[in-house]
């Protein structure tokens, strides 16, 4: 890696211990140093309307792809050459349902949870519902463009989520628990009889129980069968 890289990769993991308040001076002053150049020689974006006013300058000479409105953190993250801190990039996502490969689309999602600040459940209860871990998944399908349905209903009741890639059919239903896990998800699939809906397709149905510990927040169970 270059002096430059390095520079960037030590203040941007600073950026990540700062808090809230303090983040967007943080990376100001971190693409100062990744440029080598002296605060006087910041110089104007063109930005839409809304950007704030910490994010309209860089440093002069400091060239990057730039998106509207123009984000910081993605600029440094963008330098970095050890991305192994990182989730995988997200298209990665839509080749492991593709493929498909459940043990990649677990670690992929334990990754991502992981990752989520502890910071953000201070003073709320979030962790402790089922929705807040069932968006997560939503919003990731969701930006990779696929067909996905949540609260699929049938004649036996609503499966959490149908997700639809490659002419696969996965079926996924939530659960949180508060000690082990007890393997409702999978059971109420297959109870309630979610996949009969798509058995004419004559495609692959696969079903997804996933499990979440209120107190670990995170995975600790992902189970999957052929429908």
């Amino acid at each position: 890696a270059s002096e430059r890289e390095a520079r960037v990769s030590k203040v941007y993991r600073a950026i990540l211990r700062e808090n809230a308040t303090k983040r967007a001076d943080a990376c100001g002053r971190a693409l100062r140093v990744a440029a080598g150049s002296p605060p006087a020689a910041l110089r104007p974006l063109e930005v839409r309307p809304g950007t704030s006013a910490r994010e309209r300058a860089l440093p002069e000479g400091f060239r990057l792809p730039l998106t509207h409105p123009f984000n910081l953190d993605g600029a440094l993250v963008a330098l970095l050459p050890e991305r192994s801190w990182r989730l995988a990039d997200a298209a990665s996502l839509r080749r492991l349902l593709a493929a498909p490969d459940f043990a990649g689309l677990e670690a992929f999602f334990r990754a991502l949870f992981a990752g989520i600040p502890y910071e953000w459940h201070v003073r709320n209860d979030i962790g402790k519902y089922e929705g807040y871990y069932a968006s997560v998944f939503y919003s990731c399908f969701a930006a990779q463009g696929l067909d996905l349905v949540p609260e699929e209903s049938s004649s036996s009741g609503r499966a959490d989520m149908v997700v639809r890639c490659d002419g696969r059919v996965h079926v996924f239903e939530f659960k949180t628990v508060n000690g082990a896990p007890e393997g409702k998800a999978l059971a109420q699939i297959k109870q309630r009889r979610y996949a009969d809906k798509y058995r004419h397709l004559g495609t692959a149905v696969h079903l997804v129980g996933v499990t979440f510990s209120r107190k670990v927040r995170n995975i600790v169970a992902f189970v999957v069968e052929r429908g």
